[in-house]
């Protein structure tokens, strides 16, 4: 019935699994039971990430927090990356992300903000807009990649649907537009490049040169509500307009009925022929509280952002830094235990993650349970790579984890609970340490400081006759480098018996 015992707790082995799979960058997996040290039941994970392979596709960009993205060019997509993750500009003034909203991402360029919604929110819902053909298969690929549940359409929005002619910027993408006017549009960016630093200003028609090459682009349109009504969207949380001056006209294409569904509103303002003053209005006039602000970097020209939030939105449950994204660094295991962590008990949680490019099947096409790995199951996976003991402390300590936890080897930054440890284990572990070292040590230090390093700095410092502890070790590490006979001759000369 797939149920399995652990740490005297029955656990659904299929519950564990959809656990897994639900979180953002897996595409397959299989929970397993296994002997662990000390004949404990230890649940393995066995994973198969999304994309595995694509990491050293062409064309990929790693981002600062380790994820890779298609994108156009490096400038721009870092440029993207600040303005949404690092500043974090589309959450101010009260707007909120939380776990299950419905985002409208206009003008999503390659999907960034579109992958900051899914990183802070678990079971988000996204609806992404582009219309640009080779910017729009740069944000399919970024959905698709991480295994974002979302909706793509690839066209842009306004008063109504139809077709228009659009201009694309290959080396400025997140300035093309229907609207776009190559003049207007050099001058904002060498006002944005003055306004960071009057060095990069002195060379802006080197930077300028080519930036702005153009090609015309027919697009299809549609309407905000025109997707309300087809997808049957009750609500929509947030939605973020970046469209190069045709922000207006994607308001418009709201109707009436449908903006009491709408809680929350970001939107860059070109201020030309009053703009800014009929938006705040348009916004204000349907019951949000509405701030407009010009960034530091836009001073002198009239580009401004507006924040809407209605009052029906509430305060209550915001979300946090739990989403589903997954790095594509080396931490992707410490990632998949933490977020975990947030949805099971401990209990739950596998206590090793076993990485394959697929999983067993029989030949109906269901999961070969028999033939998941036996080898490796048990072997400790360091999250932040190996790192040895450098002290006498640390080498003591770090024997006395790789025994209980049945592991080869133990680093010093390995953390003893993600490494298989529990409750139980902790509290012989804990034993051990007052025996050898001859010293009292609160279970709760172990919580406190769970890595090798930090629970050797932890019993140093916990100890009043200064140097005892790292005495005691070295004379642990001695002992255990001498044979049996060694040892008793030893003992003998002091007149210690057996």
């Amino acid at each position: 019935d797939g149920q399995v015992k652990v740490l005297g707790c029955r656990v659904e082995s299929g519950e564990v699994e959809a656990a897994v799979r639900g979180l953002g960058g897996v595409r397959g997996a299989a929970v397993a039971a296994r002997e662990g040290a000390g004949g404990q039941t230890r649940l393995v994970a066995f994973v198969v990430l999304e994309s595995r392979a694509a990491d050293d596709e062409a064309g990929l960009y790693t981002l600062p927090n380790q994820l890779k993205v298609a994108h156009l060019n490096d400038n721009e997509t870092a440029l993207l990356y600040q303005e949404v993750f690092g500043d974090e500009s589309y959450l101010r003034h009260g707007v909120t992300l939380r776990d299950g909203d419905c985002v409208f991402d206009v003008g999503a360029n390659i999907g960034m903000f579109t992958l900051f919604v899914h990183d802070r929110c678990k079971g988000a819902r996204t609806f992404s807009f582009e219309p640009m053909p080779e910017t729009f298969e740069r944000l399919r690929a970024n959905v698709e990649r991480f295994g974002l549940a979302g909706e793509l359409f690839e066209c842009g929005l306004a008063e109504r649907a139809g077709s228009a002619q659009f201009t694309f910027y290959p080396r400025a993408s997140a300035m093309s537009g229907r609207y776009a006017d190559t003049g207007e549009d050099e001058r904002l960016a060498r006002a944005f490049m003055n306004n960071q630093h009057a060095a990069l200003g002195e060379y802006a028609d080197e930077l300028m040169r080519d930036r702005f090459e153009r090609r015309e682009v027919a697009c299809e349109l549609t309407t905000v509500s025109e997707v309300i009504r087809q997808h049957g969207v009750r609500r929509v949380d947030l939605l973020k307009v970046d469209v190069e001056k045709s922000e207006l006209e994607v308001l418009r294409g709201i109707d009436a009925g449908h903006w009491e569904k709408i809680k929350q509103v970001v939107v860059e303002v070109h201020d030309k022929g009053g703009r800014l003053r009929e938006i705040t209005e348009l916004l204000a006039g349907h019951g949000f509280d509405v701030v407009a602000e010009q960034d530091e970097l836009m001073e002198g020209t009239e580009l401004f952002n507006v924040y809407a939030v209605h009052p029906t939105r509430g305060a209550e449950g915001q979300g946090g830094d739990a989403g589903g994204l997954l790095p594509r660094g080396g931490d992707i295991e410490e990632e998949l235990r933490r977020r975990l962590t947030e949805q099971l008990p401990e209990y739950m949680v596998p206590s090793s993650f076993v990485f394959l490019d697929e999983l067993p099947l029989l030949p109906s096409g269901k999961l070969d349970r028999n033939s998941l790995p036996l080898e490796g199951a048990q072997r400790h996976r360091p999250a932040r790579g190996y790192v040895a003991p450098r002290t006498d402390v640390e080498e003591v300590l770090a024997r006395m984890w790789a025994d209980l936890l049945g592991a080869e080897r133990v680093g010093v930054h390995d953390n003893f609970f993600w490494s298989g440890g529990h409750s139980l284990l902790a509290t012989q572990l804990a034993a051990r340490v007052r025996e050898t070292f001859k010293t009292d040590v609160p279970l709760r230090m172990l919580f406190e400081s769970p890595t090798v390093a930090e629970f050797a700095q932890s019993l140093v410092g916990a100890e009043a006759r200064p140097g005892l502890v790292e005495k005691i070790a070295k004379l642990v590490r001695e002992v255990d480098a001498m044979s049996d006979d060694d040892i008793e001759d030893s003992l003998r000369q002091r007149g210690i018996g057996q």
